[in-house]
């Protein structure tokens, strides 16, 4: 009976563990309270609301392809939620270069005889093409940038004043 409790929790742990983690990552600095059940979306001004102060800030990142503004917006909501803020105004949200891609590292990539230049008609047969092997250059190739989302967000709690 032990082992078949070890059986099923263990990866069951790990699946929520994975599950949790997600694609978007969050990172707070500034002070933490208690934690708060409601926080309110306020609209971005120059300086902290009447009756509230800065308690920190945050930033929300994830891949462009895998992660939506929601998915961000939400990692920040439940990281302010945790840090006790009573309110957020987020200040920034864009899709910021991360780096580039260029079609000749997948086309060169595989492995030697791996078809290019063969091509299959609807009948399965194989027709050889009158053309060079593809061996791009940087030169001959366009490169296709790479996005990530990325949401930046103020803290605050409601002042006693």
């Amino acid at each position: 009976m032990k082992n078949l409790y070890r059986i099923l929790i263990f990866p069951t742990l790990i699946f929520s563990f994975v599950s949790i983690q997600g694609c978007v990552s969050v990172s707070y600095s500034g002070k933490s309270y208690t934690s708060t059940e409601k926080v309110e979306i306020l609209k971005p001004q120059d300086t902290a609301p009447a009756g509230y102060e800065i308690m920190g800030k945050a930033v929300a990142s994830g891949p462009d392809q895998d992660s939506s503004r929601a998915d961000l917006q939400k990692k920040i909501m439940n990281k302010a939620k945790s840090e006790g803020a009573d309110a957020v105004m987020i200040v920034l949200y864009e899709n910021v270069i991360i780096g580039k891609e260029r079609e000749d590292e997948f086309l060169n990539s595989g492995p030697t005889n791996s078809a290019w230049g063969m091509n299959v008609n609807t009948q399965g047969d194989t027709d050889q093409l009158n053309i060079q092997r593809i061996n791009l250059g940087k030169a001959d190739s366009n490169q296709t940038p790479i996005f990530k989302h990325v949401m930046k967000a103020v803290f605050l709690k409601k002042t006693d004043k």
